[in-house]
């Protein structure tokens, strides 16, 4: 794959992830991962020194699903919307930084900003397709204004 379309497959493979997050398609979600794959949840301020405690921490197929399981059948929360804005890619190799903002809306009240940072990201060739072997999705706040529901 060359330079030009790594960026371009990591650039679709973001889009699809923001869309199954929004759609509410959270199986669609955990595909885009490797079965093997981590997904890290984590205030900056943890991220640059190293720490390893996440808000949301899910290390393979098997955690993400039962996040999934968690947010559709055991946990109690407002009903909401979520919408993704992800920045366009800077890609090293199969390695990748993008910014992203999430916003919130619950019910009868104004759209929030829920997170704002940065993915930072390990790619792999799976069957002809790009798969994430690691996300962290790194917010740069160590708080949040409600609890983490979906994965940002």
């Amino acid at each position: 794959m060359t330079a030009n379309e790594l960026f371009v497959a990591i650039q679709q493979r973001n889009a699809d992830y923001a869309a199954a997050i929004d759609s509410g398609d959270l199986a669609a979600w955990v595909e885009i991962f490797t079965d093997d794959g981590l997904y890290l949840a984590q205030p900056r301020e943890n991220a640059d020194r190293g720490l390893p405690l996440a808000t949301i921490r899910c290390e393979g197929k098997g955690m993400l699903r039962d996040r999934i399981l968690a947010i559709q059948k055991t946990m109690v929360f407002t009903p909401r919307y979520v919408r993704h804005i992800i920045s366009a890619p800077r890609v090293s190799a199969m390695t990748s930084v993008s910014n992203f903002v999430v916003f919130q809306t619950l019910h009868m009240q104004p759209t929030q900003i829920l997170a704002a940072g940065e993915y930072r990201d390990e790619w792999v060739q799976e069957n002809a397709q790009l798969k994430l072997k690691a996300r962290r999705a790194v917010f740069d706040t160590e708080l949040v204004p409600n609890s983490l529901i979906y994965p940002l």
